[in-house]
């Protein structure tokens, strides 16, 4: 009889708790820190080309919010296209670069109202360009020292 009656008590415990249960955590109300982290995110895409309209596969593409220096990094696919997905909505500065291809920097806005693509055109980076970027850098040399001549007293 022990046993029988503790079963049943349980399950009627069960049945009148549940839905208090279920009440109580469904109305408390939410925290400013649960708001803060409800960040909308999009998705940024784009297209790297040449001022020519060639795609240019392969360029590196960093996304930076300046506000908060988080980074993101990617690459162009085979027709120059990129996407980022689930980053945050605010301000950003996009850097490509590319070999052969002089670096470019813009800036754009990520919103929720409309979807963000951003189109890269870089220009042929010049022979001068091309030969400073791979000349080695020269060392810090400090000034010759001057010593006057010894004087005998």
């Amino acid at each position: 009889m022990g046993w029988k009656y503790l079963k049943r008590s349980l399950s009627v415990f069960a049945l009148v708790c549940s839905p208090i249960i279920c009440v109580a955590l469904a109305t408390q109300p939410r925290t400013f820190a649960q708001d803060a982290q409800a960040v909308s995110r999009v998705t940024l895409s784009g297209t790297t080309k040449s001022a020519d309209g060639t795609p240019i596969p392969g360029a590196t593409l960093r996304i930076i919010q300046p506000e908060t220096g988080q980074t993101y990094v990617t690459w162009s696919d085979e027709k120059g296209n990129f996407d980022l997905r689930s980053i945050p909505v605010g301000h950003y500065r996009i850097e490509a670069s590319q070999l052969g291809f002089q670096d470019v920097k813009q800036e754009f806005d990520l919103t929720v109202e409309k979807p963000t693509v951003v189109p890269v055109t870089m220009k042929i980076a010049t022979l001068e360009a091309i030969n400073a970027a791979n000349q080695p850098q020269a060392p810090a040399t400090a000034p010759p020292a001057t010593t006057a001549p010894a004087t005998r007293p």
